[in-house]
């Protein structure tokens, strides 16, 4: 019988390094697997970023689209017309008829 004792306790310490292994292995890739606790921070630190780009992209394409709407036939704004014109081509209109061009001879 003192054999096979110390069989069985050979076989239960055996089980219990072979589940300290497994636990071990487990645990290091909870926190610092492909998909662990690391990764997830990293990852959520990413998305901020991305979502913090989109916002600004976001309020571009308004400003945009507002200046679109701004110059769109039957609703053209003078003032923001104006500007654009000295902004491109260097010019200002003068009153309703008049178009004055600057040019650098």
């Amino acid at each position: 019988m003192n054999g096979q004792n110390t069989s069985l306790s050979g076989l239960y310490s055996l089980t219990i390094l072979l589940f300290g292994f497994v636990l071990l292995t487990c645990s290091y890739n909870l926190v610092y697997g492909k998909r662990g606790l690391v990764a997830l921070v990293e990852v959520e630190r990413e998305l901020a970023a991305i979502e913090a780009r989109l916002d600004t992209l976001e309020g571009e394409e308004q400003t945009l689209t507002a200046r679109i709407n701004r110059l769109r036939p039957g609703q053209v704004d003078p003032d923001f017309l104006d500007e654009q014109m000295v902004r491109v081509l260097g010019t200002r209109l003068h009153g309703p008829k008049h178009l004055i061009v600057q040019s650098e001879l």
